[in-house]
C-alpha cells in the first residue's frame, strides 16, 4: 500500500523533501511486517517440532513400559513398533492438511462475505429493459445521504432530451451525487427518478446505464492500444466507427500522429499521453457508445489551460444537439448550456440560462463575478 502510494505521489514527496520521512515510515512498516512474518514462521515451525518430540517421547515411553512389564511378546512388540512407524507419517501429513484446511476456511469465509454483499441497486423481479429516452429525465424531491451527511435534500430538476443541462455550484452541493443516482450506483432514500415520466425502478439498471456515457474528472484509460480503449464502449464497433468518433471528439489528429496510430499502446492509465489527450480519448469513447445522454462530471477541472482549451474545443463539437448533463465548477465552461441549475446544500436554488441567472443577480451572478473579476478587496472603491 505505501509503496504504491509513494510511487504515485513521487513528485509531491520530492517537492516537500519528504524522502527521509517516507524512508523512515517504510522502514517502520517493513519492520512490523518482518516481525509478523518471522513470528508466524516460528509458530508454524514450532508446532510440528513439538509434536515430533512429544510423539517420540510417548512412543519410547510406551515401548519401555511394555518391555519392562513383559505385556507383549517380543515378536508382537516388534510388529506394533513397525505398524506405528508406518502409520506415523500419514497421520502427520493429515495434520498438515487440517492446518491448510483451517487457513482455507478462514480465507473462504472472508471471500464469501465479500461475494454475499448486495448491490445497493438491485433490479426488481418484474423489471424490464428501459426504452430509449425521448422526452426527459426528471428528479422529483430526491433525498440522499452518505451516512449522517445529507448530499441531496429534496432536489427537483429535469434534463430535457436534446438539451445541455449544467449543474454548477461549490463543492459539497450534491452535483456528483446526481450522477451517482442516474447511473444507478445508489438508490435515492426518498423521492423518484423518472425516465419519460416512468419511475426508473421499473427498469433494469443495465438498460439505464446503456443510455448514459460517463466522462469523469480523472480520465480512466486501460493498458492497451488506443483502439482497444475506444472500443471498450462498444466492442463490436468497426474501425470506421472508432475513427469517426475520434474525429467528433477532436482526437483523430493526435492519434494519427502517434508512432503506430490507433494501434499505439498507451501504457497504464494512458501514461504516455497528455491530460488533454487522455480526456479527448474518453470523450471519443463516450461518443462511440452511442448513448442517449452524455454525462460530463468535472471533465476539465484537473487540466492545465492548454489541455482545457483542447477539451473544450472537442466538447463544442460534441455537445450541440445532444442530451448532456455537465457538472462544472468553472462557470465559463457552461455558459452555452440550455439550462443551468445552481446546486447548494443539496438543493437546486436557482435555474435558468446564463443570461437569465445573471439578470436575477442571485447566487449564480455572485459566483460569476467571483470567478471573472476575482474577490473584491476590502476598502476598494
Amino acid at each position: 500500500g505505501q509503496l504504491h502510494e509513494g510511487l504515485g505521489g513521487l513528485r509531491t514527496i520530492q517537492a516537500f523533501n519528504g524522502q527521509s520521512a517516507e524512508l523512515a515510515r517504510f522502514a517502520s512498516h517493513a519492520k512490523a511486517h518482518e516481525d509478523a512474518v518471522v513470528g508466524a514462521a516460528w509458530a508454524r515451525g514450532a508446532v510440528p517440532g513439538v509434536m515430533e518430540v512429544l510423539a517420540a517421547a510417548a512412543l519410547a515411553g510406551a515401548l519401555a513400559y511394555a518391555a519392562s512389564a513383559r505385556l507383549m511378546e517380543p515378536e508382537a512388540l516388534l510388529s506394533l513398533l513397525t505398524a506405528v512407524i508406518l502409520v506415523y507419517q500419514p497421520v502427520k501429513d493429515l495434520g498438515r492438511v487440517t492446518q491448510f484446511a483451517m487457513q482455507a476456511g478462514a480465507a473462504g469465509e472472508r471471500l464469501f462475505a465479500l461475494l454475499d454483499l448486495k448491490h445497493p441497486v438491485l433490479d426488481a423481479p418484474d423489471a424490464v429493459p428501459a426504452p430509449p429516452l425521448s422526452e426527459s429525465i426528471r428528479l422529483e424531491d430526491v433525498r440522499f445521504s452518505y451516512g449522517d451527511r445529507p448530499a441531496l435534500d429534496g432536489v427537483t430538476l429535469e434534463l430535457k432530451a436534446g438539451q445541455v443541462t449544467a449543474l454548477v455550484g461549490g463543492s459539497g452541493g450534491g452535483k456528483s451525487t446526481v450522477t451517482t443516482l442516474l447511473l444507478r450506483f445508489e438508490r435515492p432514500q426518498a423521492g423518484r427518478l423518472l425516465l419519460d415520466g416512468v419511475d426508473m425502478d421499473r427498469y433494469t439498471a443495465a438498460s439505464l446505464r446503456e443510455q448514459l456515457a460517463l466522462v469523469t474528472q480523472e480520465p480512466l484509460l486501460f493498458q492497451g492500444s488506443v483502439l482497444e480503449n475506444l472500443r471498450y464502449a462498444r466492442p463490436d464497433a468497426t474501425r470506421e466507427d472508432v475513427e469517426a468518433a475520434a474525429r467528433v471528439a477532436n482526437a483523430d489528429g493526435f492519434i494519427r500522429a502517434l508512432p503506430q496510430g490507433y494501434d499505439t499502446r498507451i501504457g497504464e492509465r494512458g501514461v504516455t499521453l497528455s491530460g488533454g489527450q487522455r480526456q479527448r480519448l474518453c470523450i471519443a469513447r463516450a461518443v462511440l457508445a452511442r448513448a442517449r445522454v452524455l454525462v460530463l462530471d468535472e471533465a476539465t477541472s484537473s487540466l492545465d489551460p492548454e489541455s482545457e482549451r483542447e477539451v473544450q474545443a472537442a466538447l463544442a463539437a460534441v455537445l450541440p444537439g445532444r442530451t448532456a448533463l455537465v457538472i462544472a465548477h468553472r462557470l465559463s465552461t457552461v455558459v452555452n448550456a440550455d439550462v443551468l441549475h445552481v446546486m447548494e446544500a443539496g438543493r437546486a436554488v436557482e435555474s435558468g440560462t446564463h443570461a437569465e441567472l445573471l439578470q436575477k443577480g442571485g447566487r449564480y451572478a455572485a459566483l460569476w463575478r467571483m470567478q471573472t473579476e476575482g474577490p473584491v478587496e476590502r476598502g476598494a472603491a
